[in-house]
């Protein structure tokens, strides 16, 4: 509790300039909202996908004994059986290890990437979508607004590409990072983590980890540019990082303030929705008792929640981009919005570039 109330204190005067930005953010969304949509219809779809790809994976590795170790091997009670352990093929060859590595690796990838891709097509829209309010409000006026038909047809279609490779190289770090965190817990399952092995293993996870999450960062701004522009990936990262560090704005852009927020929103959410489950449980619903009913209103809440502020994020993201790389346009559009955002960013960062004359607006680039 302590460092939480530090932590408070310290980010404290960042507060104005998180609800700026949010409050663009909600508005532009909320005049499109038909983008609340696609994004759960492909959260869905990312979920009907994970269970899919379970369902193959555990069937690959029930069937292992073609790479060399039976599935009995880790049945405690049929090893201690001489009947069946007879036979059973419990070594594998460092050939077959290979090849069964590869095999469980490249399901990984294929987890991560497709995953990766669905996802990401949500940001590349939303990103479309709010780049259309912010510089053209006139075709993002509704809830299926041209600017939320044509931002998703862009996605699927003439970004595509870029949201696969970008995708690819998401999918291919967490992968290595999966794999890095199952070798450690392999090295760790002798009782022993001082070993050298576990060492090794836990400086290995802390690199891919890093990994992980500076490719990660690079995405969230290099798709929001492809949805803004419609460059191809490896461009669009390259002119939005060079806009924000030429701006001035690298802090601006590591500031996850917001992100805390809608992360903290989604949970209270999900127990609001967990206690209205218990409330309409008249003892028809759940096999256990109320306990059930308010685990699936938790599960439900969390999970729509979760998606509609993952969008007003990436809405975030976009308005930063778009009042970075043309902030007169954003100020015809929306003059006291921007006022607003210019004001409250002064506040918190007044070495930004962002000037605020009586009277009209002007932007220091």
């Amino acid at each position: 509790s302590l460092l939480a109330l530090v932590y408070t204190c310290k980010i404290w005067h960042v507060v104005p300039f998180a609800t700026a930005n949010l409050k663009v953010a909600i508005r532009g969304m909320t005049e499109n909202a038909g983008t609340y949509l696609i994004a759960l219809v492909f959260s869905a779809l990312s979920f009907v996908w994970g269970v899919g790809w379970f369902y193959v994976a555990n069937g690959v590795y029930e069937l292992r004994e073609v790479y060399g170790t039976h599935g009995l091997c880790d049945d405690e009670d049929a090893m201690k059986n001489a009947t069946l352990y007879n036979g059973l093929d419990c070594e594998q060859t460092e050939q077959e290890a290979k090849e069964f590595g590869g095999i469980m690796f490249a399901l990984l990838v294929s987890l991560f990437w497709t995953l990766a891709v669905i996802l990401n097509t949500v940001k590349v829209t939303v990103a479309g979508v709010m780049a259309t309010w912010c510089f053209d409000k006139e075709d993002a006026d509704g809830c299926c607004s041209p600017a939320v038909a044509s931002s998703l047809c862009r996605s699927l279609t003439y970004s595509l590409g870029s949201i696969c490779f970008g995708s690819l190289i998401e999918g291919v770090a967490s992968a290595i990072h999966a794999a890095a965190s199952y070798a450690k817990k392999v090295a760790d399952s002798d009782g022993s983590t001082d070993d050298c092995n576990s060492r090794v293993a836990s400086a290995i996870v802390c690199l891919t980890k890093c990994f992980d999450d500076v490719v990660e960062y690079f995405n969230t701004w290099a798709y929001v540019y492809v949805g803004v522009y419609g460059y191809g990936y490896v461009t669009s990262g390259k002119k939005v990082m060079k806009l924000l560090r030429e701006r001035g704005w690298a802090s601006i852009a590591s500031n996850f303030l917001v992100s805390y927020v809608l992360g903290f929103n989604s949970i209270i959410v999900a127990l609001i929705t967990g206690a209205v489950a218990i409330a309409l449980d008249n003892d028809s619903v759940g096999i256990e008792g109320y306990w059930d009913s308010f685990a699936v209103g938790l599960i439900v809440g969390f999970f729509i929640s979760h998606v509609m502020m993952n969008v007003i994020n990436g809405a975030v993201n976009t308005a930063i981009v778009c009042f970075a790389d043309q902030p007169d346009r954003m100020i015809q559009q929306h003059p006291a919005m921007m006022k607003e955002m210019a004001e409250a960013w002064l506040k918190v960062y007044p070495d930004c570039g962002v000037q605020v004359p009586s009277g009209m607006y002007d932007v220091v680039v």
